[in-house]
């Protein structure tokens, strides 16, 4: 409001000075203007920390539809808190707000958790719940010393990792997760649970890989790698090392199309669950076996790079719109693949460079982010995953969070490129 006043003073003193020094006058006062609706830094630039401070800023502005429990809640609350440990961005009190919310609101799960509460079993394992204690996770390692909660937090991850996906009871007979739907893929019939979704790889792993590491817990990583393997062996193509979206395993059928963001999902639990595994040296093996996984899983994505740098909805169909979630997607894992060495840096660090610049490309001045496919159940073919909407108050589940990732995880490849 101040900033307003002041332009507006500028001009009303410029209309009584002569016109070559009225004009001098109104200049000034546009750049102030501009100046005003700039960050702090002035002009925009596109660092990986000017694009995290743009992108996390706008979503703040709009809470109500990116800070929630949920599946897409989750990615938004560790890309954040990501971003604050990175690039010293304030972003942690607003989130700690919320998350002492759950723990004490009776109707949230974060209650219901520390309360004993049985909460009854989901038919996706980490849509609900599975996946957001990463968030708590991030903030007792983020604020260890300073939090004196962060037992608190540790234990309802604890909780929810040992109670509501180790004890997951919706499994294949080979322990993959699987759901009792097929989403919008039309004339498949559920066999008892038998739909594996590529989407459960993150949203199912991803605590389990976290905790190992901070547990030292060698079955939670054993689990993680043995996940990794039967969800590859029922939905990557070993043509083209792509994931489909979905697999029955009660007809074996594969679902139409190999979905851009199913292949994002896939491609981060890949390194997650690498992360964990190099930590454990029992679990060389499993590690060998899933950084195989990586690797034909990246050839298979690379292919597909369009001009602009970012990746089709439907990986394989060029015709499908450019999509920045799974753009975003691939940028982490290829990154965390190449600096821990599980990618090779020469094959890979053009295709990183370009897909942040086509990523850039979908975000504004003000850090809205565009081109995010909404929520996504698997579908019946590619024209439907084409007629996706993209509107960007519906992209919290579409994976908005993933691009605070990318921004992260960019600032760490230039450090590493650098030596």
């Amino acid at each position: 409001h101040d900033g307003g006043l002041r332009v507006r003073a500028l001009e009303m003193n410029a209309c009584t000075r002569p016109a070559r020094t009225r004009t001098l006058w109104l200049c000034c006062s546009v750049l102030l203007a501009v100046s005003l609706a700039l960050p702090a830094g002035g002009i925009y630039t596109s660092s990986p920390q000017e694009i995290a401070n743009r992108v996390g800023r706008q979503a703040l502005l709009h809470q109500q539809n990116f800070l929630f429990w949920g599946y897409g809640g989750a990615l938004i609350f560790d890309g954040l808190y990501q971003c604050n440990a990175t690039f010293h961005l304030p972003f942690a009190p607003i989130l700690d707000e919320h998350l002492d919310k759950y723990k004490a609101d009776m109707h949230s799960f974060g209650y219901k958790i520390l309360e004993n509460e049985t909460i009854p079993w989901s038919s996706a394992v980490g849509d609900s719940l599975g996946l957001f204690p990463i968030a708590y996770v991030d903030r007792a390692l983020l604020e260890a010393g300073s939090y004196n909660d962060t037992y608190v937090d540790l234990y309802l991850a604890v909780v929810v990792a040992s109670k509501y996906i180790i004890l997951y009871p919706h499994r294949l007979p080979d322990g993959t997760f699987s759901r009792d739907t097929g989403g919008s893929w039309p004339g498949e019939l559920d066999g008892n649970y038998t739909f594996v979704w590529a989407d459960d790889m993150y949203m199912g792993l991803t605590l389990l890989a976290r905790l190992a590491v901070v547990l030292n817990d060698t079955e939670f990583a054993r689990d993680v790698a043995k996940q990794q393997l039967t969800f590859a062996k029922h939905l990557q193509d070993e043509e083209d090392g792509l994931f489909y979206h979905g697999y029955n395993h009660y007809d074996q059928h594969h679902s139409c199309c190999k979905w851009g963001r199913a292949n994002g999902w896939a491609m981060m639990s890949h390194v997650e669950a690498l992360q964990a595994l190099k930590h454990f040296p029992q679990l060389t093996n499993e590690l060998q076996e899933v950084q195989h996984i990586l690797q034909s899983h990246s050839k298979g994505i690379a292919k597909y790079q369009s001009v602009d740098g970012r990746f089709h909805q439907v990986v394989n169909e060029t015709w499908t719109y450019l999509e920045t979630s799974s753009t975003a997607m691939y940028i982490t894992a290829l990154v965390r693949g190449v600096v821990n060495q599980w990618l090779e840096y020469s094959e890979y660090v053009g295709i990183i460079e370009k897909a942040w610049q086509g990523l850039k490309s979908a975000i504004t001045g003000n850090g809205t982010v565009t081109g995010v496919c909404s929520g996504t159940g698997i579908q019946a073919n590619a024209s439907a995953y084409e007629h996706r909407p993209t509107s960007y108050l519906k992209s919290a589940n579409g994976g908005l969070g993933s691009v605070l990732y990318a921004a992260v995880d960019m600032e760490k490849f230039y450090k590493y490129k650098s030596g």
